[in-house]
């Protein structure tokens, strides 16, 4: 699929198209290219809206076929409210509601205007961003292990977005760079996530992750195999593969860009991804009831998969680190128990409650770990609690930090690409959901409520405010459990953004 921008001039396309999106509204008023149709068709379009008396309502849509005097078979006509009153939420429901109207009807070659409409508050860098990336996410499929794909079904090959200004057009072509990389992350992410755990597990990442390097020159990566994890006492992070045939494998994926002198003084940025590729819950068990789910429980692996990924393709000038931290937890009479104490690679000792709360254990141990590479800042993404999810819905992934500085940083990158955080209390005061008789602390309690923010104050015992450190809780935003194409993607875009934000590269 190939995209393009135009400053909006329907009299200057020389090539025929299958379909135009263009916009109306209230009043029954009509868009610069609107009115420029309706002219060409000697007002066949302000006619149907008097005949039809429709309310251009958002997501109220109109396709009109055999629309005289214009280079396109059809027009589809879409309701955008009041106009100049759009806020982002309107403007990306009129683009999802529209793109599902062009998918159905099987286009190859369309024009869109939509990107000329004024939104509030949202950059023309940003309109072409989202309008790309609903876009390919509608058209996202999983069908690696079906006979029939359905990937063959859509048809759309190139679409022309229309802007205002002849000055938008270089911001234009560098959105639609941002937005296909993007995309691509988000895709890449979904289909390791959506992988079965019989194909997808610690051997099969790794390999991924190694493949990383042959690739993009500024790759490099490191395999750290269950033998080294010994010699490195992560014990931890170990005893929850303990169970397993398939043995716990961390991959380090070093990314080099050409950062300047004064950049090069800071530390890396460290991305370290939960990756259990299968989470029966060890001896505590799951339910059978939505069990196959658990291979989700990766998902912070694959979005670091694809974050390192597009920032190579971008060639983005940042020393970034990519840990993929991957096990699986499954009972058997090698599992580690209720009731152990665990050594971890720190020193500390951790009393197990419960088996089912291992991800905090891998992650304990690789939070020591990058201790050695000097970070400047660490994100960890993990589907780590049931209860972030009883908290946030699908809407929110949390976040809990120990730099509060870096709070409205991530707001302003969630805000800006739609990927939505919200922030979860990070304070002494949580100890007590931590507290053992017999170990330094507990990876569990039995006090009910508190399991996102006790989960989160777990690992941040293990920063010791070593260095600045952020918490993604994934776990009701990564995937749709009543889908098949289950994987999200997220939390891909924001943290692309955040980076580019950081790097001041997209719009302000």
């Amino acid at each position: 699929m190939k995209f393009e921008v135009r400053k909006g001039n329907l009299q200057g396309e020389k090539s025929p198209f299958d379909c135009i999106i263009t916009e109306f509204f209230k009043e029954n008023k009509l868009s610069k290219l609107s009115k420029e149709i309706d002219s060409s068709s000697h007002g066949y379009i302000y006619k149907i809206l008097l005949r039809e008396k429709t309310e251009a309502e958002i997501g109220k849509n109109m396709l009109l076929y055999d629309v005289p005097n214009i280079i396109s078979k059809k027009v589809l006509l879409v309701g955008c409210g009041n106009l100049g009153n759009l806020d982002k939420f309107q403007y990306r429901k009129i683009l999802r509601k529209s793109f599902q109207e062009i998918l159905q009807i099987n286009s190859k070659r369309i024009i869109c205007n939509l990107t000329s409409l004024q939104v509030k508050e949202t950059h023309e860098y940003f309109k072409i961003r989202y309008a790309i990336e609903i876009l390919k996410e509608l058209c996202y499929r999983f069908d690696e292990f079906k006979k029939n794909s359905q990937k063959k079904n859509i048809h759309l090959q190139k679409i022309i977005f229309y802007l205002g200004n002849e000055d938008d057009i270089s911001i234009g072509k560098i959105a639609i760079k941002h937005a296909v990389i993007i995309s691509s992350g988000v895709t890449w992410t979904k289909d390791l996530s959506n992988m079965p755990a019989n194909i997808c597990n610690s051997t099969f990442l790794s390999e991924r992750a190694k493949g990383l390097e042959k690739k993009y020159k500024k790759i490099k990566t490191e395999i750290v195999s269950k033998e080294e994890m010994a010699r490195k006492d992560m014990n931890a992070y170990l005893s929850v593969g303990m169970g397993s045939k398939n043995d716990p494998i961390m991959a380090i994926i070093n990314y080099q860009g050409d950062v300047s002198c004064k950049e090069n003084k800071k530390g890396p940025l460290v991305l370290i991804g939960k990756g259990l590729t299968f989470d029966s819950g060890g001896i505590s068990i799951k339910p059978s009831s939505g069990m196959e789910q658990m291979k989700f429980d990766m998902c912070g692996a694959a979005t670091v998969y694809g974050v390192m990924r597009c920032v190579a393709e971008l060639d983005l000038p940042i020393h970034l680190i990519g840990i993929l931290a991957c096990c699986e937890n499954m009972p058997d009479g090698m599992s580690y128990r209720p009731g152990d104490i665990i050594r971890t690679m720190s020193g500390k000792t951790v009393e197990v409650i419960n088996t089912d709360a291992e991800g905090r254990l891998v992650l304990c141990d690789v939070l020591t770990y990058v201790r050695k590479f000097n970070p400047d800042l660490v994100i960890d993404i993990a589907t780590l609690t049931g209860s972030c999810v009883v908290a946030l819905g699908d809407i929110y992934t949390g976040m809990m930090t120990n730099d509060q500085k870096l709070v409205s940083s991530f707001i302003r990158s969630s805000e800006r690409s739609m990927d939505k955080i919200w922030q979860l209390p990070l304070g002494r005061e949580l100890k007590k959901y931590i507290r053992s008789d017999c170990a330094d602390i507990a990876n569990s309690n039995n006090l009910s409520g508190g399991g996102a923010i006790s989960a989160g104050y777990f690992l941040n015992s293990f920063v010791e405010n070593q260095y600045r450190w952020v918490h993604l809780d994934i776990a009701g935003t990564a995937w749709k459990s009543n889908r098949s194409d289950g994987s999200t993607g997220r939390t891909v875009p924001l943290l692309l953004q955040f980076i580019l934000d950081c790097l001041r590269i997209s719009p302000r």
